[in-house]
């Protein structure tokens, strides 16, 4: 059985009638959430995806085990190779999984195409172990680990095909996201640096804001990196457009900490903690316009975040977990808005609550099962 959830606004107050007939279908539309937590599965987290593929960790039996699913808990498939002692799934694009796969003692960078069976092993000569994140375009990003140094790394589909993206002079680097042009993550030299790379460690741009002594991208799309700050050990959500000059402070004012995790024309995606532990959350380019996907969640779901952004024809999905307070576990998570990317700040500044728990200018709000399957 597929279980959704609706959160449907019902008289609504937008400034008189008028106003709200002028509103973009979108911003009118039902925000679906759906749990994709397999029947079979302890636990379970989202972390990416494309496409109408999200992909994850399921853990079954003994052994965490890369997931990947199709909008439903009905459709996971287990991407585990045989003989492994764990897998994860870190990020999707265009038809490929990436994560790791554990043999022995090391993590091993791992590339699928839909199937256990189809597993690659990334991990290229001489590496002593390697992490994928992140796909597109035929292309996987992540980092491998030569000696006691973490060097950020892209690959081309097998391992002998892996670029050194590691700037000289620094100590160690990752890739954490990437789309078809770019790849973002961190260089460690003077500080923790938020980075950003367009396929060469000759292209290394540092995005570290003045005045901030640890930063780090998450994701990149569309002009746009995020990740986040951290100062005196305070995570802040932040936005670049390609320069550390460009850098804008998610982090509301309101809140104890947050990251953002992903972006997609414009819209950005990841958690706020306002002291009570992570709420999956989005913006629209600034601080002020952070808004709460968790209360699409029924309330028995304690914490979430939103791991990945994405546009698919006129839908727009996000992918991530929670945590389901009635049964104690984590549980993988897809929240699917009727509303193409190009549409969608507007729809999202129309119909989201911007505080936890906080009632519709009606008091009215459904929050119930839509379907099954």
């Amino acid at each position: 059985m597929t279980t959704c959830f609706v959160r449907n606004s019902i008289g609504r107050v937008f400034f008189g009638a008028l106003f709200a007939a002028s509103l973009a279908p979108a911003a009118r539309a039902q925000w679906i959430a759906t749990s994709l937590h397999p029947r079979e599965a302890r636990w379970s987290q989202a972390r990416g995806g494309s496409g109408l593929q999200q992909a994850g960790i399921a853990s079954v039996g003994p052994l965490d085990r890369a997931a990947l699913w199709t909008g439903t808990p009905g459709s996971f498939i287990d991407l585990h190779p045989e003989g492994s002692i764990r897998s994860a799934a870190w990020g999707v694009g265009d038809g490929q999984q990436v994560g790791t796969v554990r043999i022995g003692n090391a993590d091993r960078a791992a590339l699928w195409t839909g199937s256990a069976a189809s597993w690659v092993d990334l991990n290229p000569a001489g590496a002593s172990s390697s992490i994928a994140r992140a796909a597109s375009a035929g292309r996987q990003a992540g980092r491998v680990s030569l000696g006691s140094s973490l060097r950020a790394a892209l690959w081309s589909g097998a391992p002998e095909s892996w670029v050194n993206l590691h700037p000289p002079g620094t100590v160690a680097s990752e890739v954490f996201g990437m789309d078809r042009d770019h790849q973002v993550g961190y260089v460690f030299g003077g500080g923790v640096r938020a980075s950003l790379w367009t396929g060469t460690a000759a292209s290394w741009i540092d995005l570290q804001p003045a005045g901030i002594s640890e930063s780090f991208a998450l994701g990149v799309a569309d002009g746009q990196q995020v990740g986040y700050t951290s100062v005196l050990g305070v995570s802040r959500a932040a936005l670049w457009s390609g320069s550390a000059a460009s850098y804008v402070d998610l982090h509301p004012g309101w809140a104890a900490q947050s990251q953002a995790r992903s972006v997609t024309a414009g819209t950005q995606v990841g958690w706020i903690d306002v002291g009570e532990g992570p709420l999956a959350a989005l913006w629209a380019g600034s601080a002020q316009s952070a808004l709460f996907l968790h209360e699409f969640l029924p309330a028995h779901f304690l914490t979430s975040t939103a791991e990945s952004i994405w546009a698919e024809g006129d839908r727009t999905f996000v992918a991530g977990y929670g945590r389901n307070g009635l049964t104690a576990r984590e549980e993988a998570l897809l929240w699917v808005i009727p509303a193409p990317a190009s549409a969608l700040p507007l729809a999202l500044l129309a119909a989201i609550p911007r505080r936890r728990h906080a009632p519709s200018p009606s008091g009215a709000f459904l929050n119930t099962p839509c379907c099954t399957g």
